[in-house]
């Protein structure tokens, strides 16, 4: 039965059909979650303020450096850039396997969660547990804390990782490029649910590389600006960002071996469909682990661990990406080195129309389907986007009046 009214009005979501009104509970995120806690803080003095908890804490972290340092007109040391690629590398290693594995795979698979699937697939509960390792070793090496970046300043790090720790991580990181094939197996197997969602994708752009840093987007339509980010969360159609959009503006950029396990997987040039990006996700883990040990390989230690900043009064835009999408940041300093204004673009605001459009579009035949159903078909699109939005969900099915 044909929707007539979809929308997001603050938390809440609301669809009605024919003989039944739906209601979706959606517990979002705050808006510019800590931005206030840095506003009226020096820039000289912000580790404990940029290591707030939050989702995806790098990327999060190396957005507002980026953007503190296009402020002060600072241009970081070209030999400290592999080592925020390092840690962004550790941080999609952690997030996508938390998402492969914890949502997808115990989910689709009929368990409640992955400590449920350990008597039944304990090889796939211990792969899972040791690439998160692996990607949380990656992040402490250099950020200091998995949670709380606060080695991490504008300019570059506080210390430099120890080399010996780095080595460390070579052997890890070649067991999980053979285990990522494992992976890539399983989840393209996985039972999905069918749809085709419409979207235009958008994706930082860098000058070359998969992009993790950027300067700039590419769109569908071309490329753009990073400060036209307002402009993007207007967009109609919806801007879609994350793996899906990654992968269909990017995968040339994939190494030939990436790029063949994507084939094997199944997975066409372009896919629409949000529930099948747990493969792209996996095809991405594979093109990040690989990057870190090239990175590792190729890696000479800084000479200083960071540029110094300069005080001064200016505006600038920084962006990274997390592995559900970027977080864009644009500040406002004053002469004396304050941030005067902080606004943070997080995944959410720019996916937030097409996660709209999408719950929309996929509850249009609801007035059928039983509440079990409609709540684990919700939860697994809510979850397509990010993980922790799933777990916020609260569904409520009444006769219409």
């Amino acid at each position: 039965m044909k929707n007539d009214h979809c929308r997001v009005d603050g938390q809440l979501l609301i669809a009605r059909g024919a003989n039944r009104a739906l209601h979706i509970g959606l517990q979002l995120p705050e808006q510019d979650r800590g931005a206030a806690l840095l506003q009226g803080r020096a820039v000289r003095a912000l580790p404990p303020l940029s290591a707030i908890r939050v989702d995806n804490p790098i990327a999060r972290t190396l957005s507002l450096h980026q953007a503190i340092e296009a402020a002060t007109g600072t241009t970081l040391d070209e030999d400290l850039l592999p080592l925020r690629r390092l840690m962004l590398c550790g941080e999609w290693i952690q997030s996508h396997t938390r998402h492969i594995y914890l949502l997808h795979a115990a989910a689709l698979l009929g368990y409640p969660n992955l400590r449920a699937m350990a008597s039944d697939y304990p090889e796939v509960t211990t792969r899972a547990q040791r690439l998160v390792r692996l990607g949380n070793r990656l992040i402490a090496c250099m950020a200091g804390s998995v949670t709380k970046p606060s080695n991490l300043v504008p300019g570059g790090l506080l210390e430099l990782p120890a080399p010996r720790a780095l080595a460390e991580l070579e052997p890890e990181l070649r067991w999980a490029r053979a285990a990522v094939e494992t992976t890539l197996a399983l989840v393209a197997r996985l039972p999905f649910y069918r749809y085709r969602g419409e979207y235009q994708f958008a994706a930082m752009d860098a000058e070359s590389g998969y992009p993790a840093l950027g300067d700039g987007w590419l769109t569908s339509a071309g490329r753009r600006e990073i400060g036209d980010s307002w402009v993007l969360c207007e967009a109609v159609p919806p801007v879609l960002t994350g793996p899906l959009a990654r992968y269909a503006l990017f995968q040339q950029r994939l190494s030939p071996a990436v790029r063949e396990l994507a084939a094997s997987a199944g997975l066409d040039s372009v896919n629409r469909n949000p529930f099948r990006g747990v493969v792209v996700r996996a095809v991405e883990l594979a093109a990040v682990i690989e990057e870190a040990l090239e990175l590792l390989r190729r890696y000479h230690s800084p000479r200083n661990p960071s540029v110094p900043l300069a005080v001064r009064a200016g505006e600038g835009w920084g962006g990274a990406s997390s592995s559900d999408g970027p977080f864009v940041t644009r500040c406002t300093l004053n002469a004396q080195g304050v941030l005067d204004q902080v606004r943070v673009f997080s995944p959410l605001d720019f996916n937030r129309r097409a996660l709209e459009r999408d719950l929309s579009d996929c509850l249009k035949p609801w007035d059928a389907v039983s509440e079990a159903n409609l709540r684990s078909e919700c939860e697994h699109l809510v979850g397509t986007y990010a993980p922790v939005l799933s777990r916020r969900l609260r569904i409520q099915v009444a006769l219409s009046a």
